[in-house]
């Protein structure tokens, strides 16, 4: 799984526990990466020809811990829909799904 830097690092950071302010510069972006990668969780290369772009890929110990946090993130949204009648669970989950996919 490949990520650009531009478009993905923060989340993927804030995934693994990391803090980035709300509008990191690219310089933050760099920090939190940095300590992403030495948490083994990512691996950087560059753009043959670019340099100025950075890729950043999952390393196994990153996917394991993104498939847990899916998962706690799921149970968390269950618990969460849990009070709600099953109508209304449903219209939420239509909507959600329908803004999701525009």
């Amino acid at each position: 799984m490949d990520y650009h830097v531009e478009n993905e690092a923060r989340p993927l950071a804030h995934q693994a526990g990391e803090r980035p302010s709300s509008r990191s510069p690219p310089r933050g972006r760099g920090q939190n990466l940095d300590r992403l990668e030495a948490r083994s969780l990512v691996g950087r290369r560059r753009r043959p020809g670019d340099r100025r772009v950075v890729y950043i890929k999952l390393t196994a110990p990153g996917i394991r811990l993104a498939e847990r946090l899916r998962a706690t993130q799921i149970e968390t949204c269950r618990a969460m829909l849990v009070g709600l009648p099953v109508r209304d669970r449903d219209e939420l989950i239509r909507l959600v799904a329908q803004v999701a996919l525009g």
